[in-house]
């Protein structure tokens, strides 16, 4: 039977209704689950920067090369020798070009570093606690932490925690733009005052009323460290989100006084 005239055109206004909330769904599903597969290189990556750290006397650039490359199945393809080239050489440059910029102080593109490697306090030690330690090591000339020492304090300040804190480049469109705002609106204890989307960049998309706009400077503003890198890589036309993850071990190695007494984070 024919249809009737008021129906012909029906399907096609369905689909277009349904099309595009279906296709932001798939590329929300995709781009959530390659956050999760991130996530799980990360942990991979804390745990081979504990590893490197008490075989090296808490070296944190032997952690952070070691976190570096466990990561890397998350830079780009890495399928053939070629695409593996490709693929580091570009994430070394972006960690090369961070460290570059703070040396030179350029305060736009300083402290963004794709991964991060950080020691931690023991819970139940601290940095003033390993500084009375060292001055006991008088065997060790105080610049060292005998890593066998079966003292209560000496063994938990032998016990290395480390936490790496990537920030993960999202490629898939629409879904990364997203993500990263939730995660800004989240971050800044503004999610529950949504109102709508602002579209114009560098604009970050919230607002308490029509009026009232969080502007980049304002966020900037707040002094969190992970919100202020987010939104510098997003100058860079990069959608990144930090994923953080720690992992403990006990140290095989003397830890060193130079970097027992590094400043630590817990932010």
């Amino acid at each position: 039977m024919d249809r009737l005239p008021s129906e012909r055109g029906q399907v096609i206004v369905e689909q277009a209704i349904i099309l595009p909330v279906m296709v932001f769904l798939i590329l929300g599903i995709v781009q959530l689950a390659m956050i999760q597969h991130a996530r799980i290189c990360t942990e991979y990556a804390a745990f081979n920067a504990a590893r490197a750290g008490i075989v090296y006397n808490g070296d944190p650039d032997m952690m952070e090369r070691a976190a570096f490359l466990s990561l890397m199945p998350t830079y780009g393809r890495s399928d053939n020798w070629s695409a593996v080239g490709k693929t580091l050489l570009k994430a070394a440059a972006t960690q090369f070009g961070a460290d570059l910029a703070d040396m030179l102080g350029v305060d736009i593109l300083s402290d963004v570093h794709m991964v991060q490697v950080r020691i931690l306090d023991h819970p139940d030690s601290s940095i003033g606690d390993r500084k009375a330690i060292l001055q006991r090591q008088r065997h060790l000339n105080r610049q060292q932490i005998d890593f066998d020492d079966w003292r209560r304090d000496e063994a938990l300040a032998n016990q290395l925690t480390v936490q790496v804190r990537y920030y993960y480049e999202m490629r898939i469109p629409f879904a990364n733009w997203m993500v990263q705002m939730m995660w800004l609106m989240s971050r800044t204890d503004t999610l529950s005052a949504y109102d709508g989307l602002l579209f114009v960049a560098p604009t970050v998309p919230f607002t308490k009323t029509s009026s009232h706009t969080v502007t980049l400077g304002k966020a900037v503003a707040s002094g969190d460290e992970q919100v202020k890198t987010v939104l510098k890589y997003r100058l860079l036309g990069q959608y990144r989100i930090p994923i953080n993850t720690h992992y403990t071990m006990r140290m095989q190695s003397n830890l060193y006084r130079v970097y027992a007494e590094s400043p630590s984070s817990t932010d």
